[in-house]
């Protein structure tokens, strides 16, 4: 009873006393026994309750019976959901290893079973939202995120999720999908390239974000609020930003339980990309987070220059339906391109020490040995100069190396 209790309570503190009042009395709820009459039935339904594979009562099912996330709600509804669940749902959820199949919702956003909604999840302190969509599969199974813009300059990771977002049929999904399609709006808007127009910060190094920081703090607050809580797995769409060079490659996250960095390599093992980098860094990055939430993720790197073409869309879009069909979500058998990537490691990041011109002795893709010079020559610049400075990282492994700037 802590769920509906908690909503109650939640209602009452709020002054929506109306959604759990019946004729000016707080709403008796009732909710049945599960009976055992040996042993046998009693560990059983034991176990049903304390280790199915979610709580009888999810976050969204609680915010549909309360007014301040849902303007419908009413004591008849909370009465629907206390009664709803039975040993027969339990068996059905932990026999199938299923989550239970619920409408789709992401803050105000709404899809039921079989549906697909697109719409804008407002981000907290802003006057503008990051533009959803919302895939809600005819079956039951898990919930995949997929975002593109994180880097608003990185098209063709931003062009593979809006069309992910236009061709997964949910006739043809078990579970849920949800695509970002561009989560930095602004900086999109603005051509700000990697950068938060109004805050000058990386999006991607400020997660989980803060509800009180400015304004890349706050997308990122809201993306681990209400789209992270959401999501069973992750998969983080880039290319090269306009200063950046380099060779396509896959990043699994390392820095989580066990059993979630083993899922998240498998799923980065399935992109049909040259190598493979496990970060061991927990914070700062949306996927490096996701995964210490224990969320299977990855990050897909592939295109450079901020350019784009279909071809490259394509790839993408090819892998992540793969990935889709690998984990259960789409139908259909993934396909295994030969062998996986190529891990790399150790891996160094080499930033510049001073602003200037960098003329590199070797392109991405290239392999190189210890000793080899990796730069031609360079010019430094004046400090007062306008310069935007590249950061050049270079993947390298004993032998040979590679080299990817």
């Amino acid at each position: 009873m802590a769920g509906p209790a908690f909503a109650m309570i939640y209602n009452a503190i709020t002054g929506n006393q109306d959604a759990v009042k019946e004729n000016g009395q707080a709403a008796r709820l009732y909710q049945g026994f599960w009976t055992a009459t040996n042993e046998k039935d009693y560990e059983e339904l034991y176990g049903y309750a304390t280790g199915i594979y979610e709580n009888a009562y999810s976050c969204d099912d609680l915010q549909g019976v309360i007014k301040v996330f849902d303007d419908s709600a009413t004591p008849e509804k909370l009465k629907e959901l206390t009664e709803s669940y039975s040993v027969e749902d339990a068996k059905r959820v932990s026999l199938t290893g299923n989550k239970q199949m619920r409408t789709l919702r992401v803050a105000d956003l709404e899809a039921k079973p079989g549906e697909k909604v697109s719409g804008y999840v407002h981000v907290i302190g802003a006057e503008f939202g990051i533009p959803v969509t919302l895939i809600c599969g005819e079956k039951e199974g898990g919930t995949v995120l997929i975002s593109g813009g994180v880097h608003n300059a990185e098209y063709v990771g931003i062009q593979a999720a809006m069309q992910l977002a236009d061709e997964l049929d949910p006739k043809k999904i078990a579970g849920n999908i949800i695509v970002i399609r561009l989560m930095n709006r602004t900086g999109f808007e603005h051509r700000t390239m990697s950068l938060t127009y109004e805050d000058g910060k990386n999006l991607n190094r400020v997660f989980p974000g803060n509800p009180n920081g400015t304004l890349s703090d706050r997308i990122a607050y809201t993306v681990v609020t209400e789209f992270f809580q959401k999501a069973d797995y992750y998969v983080d769409l880039h290319c090269g930003d306009g200063f950046e060079g380099l060779v396509s490659y896959v990043y699994c996250t390392g820095a989580a339980a066990s059993e979630v960095a083993a899922k998240s390599r498998e799923m980065a093992e399935i992109a049909h990309v040259d190598y493979l980098v496990t970060s061991m860094c927990g914070t700062g990055g949306a996927y490096n987070y996701a995964g210490s939430m224990g969320i299977p993720s990855i990050l897909l790197e592939r295109g450079h220059s901020s350019r784009w073409c279909e071809d490259l869309v394509a790839e993408d879009v090819h892998d992540v339906k793969n990935i889709l069909r690998h984990l259960g979500i789409l139908r259909g058998k993934s396909h295994i391109h030969g062998k996986p990537p190529i891990e790399v490691s150790p891996v160094i990041y080499e930033d510049a020490p001073v602003s200037g011109c960098w003329y590199p002795a070797k392109q991405p893709g290239e392999t190189f040995k210890e000793g080899e010079v990796l730069e031609e020559s360079a010019i430094i610049l004046d400090v007062n100069c306008l310069y935007t400075e590249p950061k050049w990282v270079v993947l390298f492994f004993i032998r040979p190396s590679v080299c990817a700037l």
